[in-house]
């Protein structure tokens, strides 16, 4: 995982661009930039994201790390909303693009 995002997972969180939960996301889906997934989601639940999504997806490790850079408990997906935020971190994530 990048550092960049390590440094700008709170400014994210501060601007309200990043969301949980995949009706959320789904009803949100034309303004995403990209989805974060962990190690942790299942191949099915994948394999729906990438059928329903059409926008780059990314693996952050587990549910620890998402609890580590974002405060969310027991989450496995995440989506960034377009931003100039957004825009800088994505080339950094560009090595665990699925």
């Amino acid at each position: 995982m990048s550092e960049t995002l390590r440094k700008l997972a709170p400014f994210l969180l501060r601007a309200r661009k990043i969301a949980t939960g995949r009706e959320k996301l789904k009803k949100n889906a034309r303004n995403l930039a990209f989805l974060l997934v962990t190690d942790d989601l299942s191949e099915n639940s994948l394999s729906q994201l990438l059928r329903d999504f059409q926008c780059p997806m990314y693996r952050i490790g587990t549910m620890e790390t998402m609890k580590e850079l974002f405060a969310f408990e027991n989450t496995k997906i995440a989506g960034v909303f377009r931003s100039p935020l957004a825009d800088s971190i994505e080339p950094t994530l560009a090595d665990c693009r699925l």
